[in-house]
């Protein structure tokens, strides 16, 4: 990511080339994609750790159907990549006027790079006994939205007023079996997940720790109560 950062004038990768329209191989790109020809090896993205992977379409790979695009037969495995991304903060899809548009942030507004997370390990789905299947999920979700503020509520995904903004899961579930229990960042190390900032410094932490800062509840509905504590965003 730094290097593609550093050829795109600072800013972080869009989630999807498409995200509003149809999506398919031919016509978008996810940011494993983007990220592939700095990676050189899809080998990156799967985790040696997660034992579920081998189901579904998590290994799978599309035709080749884009002359001269080598990597755009990683479409569907690039969704099950075992490295999910904030995009939320750092790249969130945004709908206006009934348009969704991509809209990367430039890594020069996150004011703590050396606390923020930009990627966690993280798990696609899982079954009735909580057991991971799948493979990992491209992206993954914060465990709160709003701010407590002095003087009000602040919504620290900053979404202009009348806009919606696109979300893989509508913040972290009270399920325990759930795949969003921990807004699809997983432990796939013995209780542990990486976690790699936007200084690009990473980090093995339990996975109730990822919810320092803010009490978690479902939905989105607990509040950040120490910004500065907060991993997932620090403007």
């Amino acid at each position: 990511m730094e290097l593609y950062v550093g050829d795109y004038d600072d800013f972080y990768t869009p989630v999807n080339y498409e995200p509003g329209g149809p999506q398919d191989p031919t016509n978008d790109r996810t940011w494993v994609q983007l990220l592939l020809p700095y990676a050189r090896s899809f080998e990156i993205f799967k985790d040696p750790g997660d034992f579920g992977r081998n189901s579904g379409t998590a290994g799978g790979f599309d035709e080749d159907l884009v002359p001269n695009d080598t990597y755009a037969r990683y479409y569907l495995a690039s969704l099950r990549s075992d490295i999910g991304f904030n995009y939320i903060y750092l790249s969130p899809i945004v709908e206006e006027s009934g348009v969704w548009e991509s809209q990367p942030q430039q890594v020069s507004t996150i004011s703590d790079p050396a606390k923020t997370i930009m990627f966690v390990d993280s798990v696609w789905a899982r079954d009735a006994n909580g057991n991971p299947y799948g493979g990992g999920n491209w992206l993954v979700v914060p465990p709160c939205r709003f701010e407590v503020d002095p003087d009000a509520i602040v919504d620290t995904f900053n979404v202009p007023e009348g806009a919606d903004i696109f979300a893989v899961s509508q913040g972290w579930s009270g399920n325990g079996a759930s795949p969003v229990v921990y807004g699809h960042a997983w432990p796939w190390h013995s209780g542990m997940l990486n976690v790699s900032r936007v200084d690009g410094s990473v980090k093995s932490i339990s996975a109730p720790n990822l919810s320092t800062g803010c009490n978690a509840e479902p939905q989105w509905k607990g509040y950040i109560v120490n910004p500065d504590a907060y991993l997932w965003s620090s403007r």
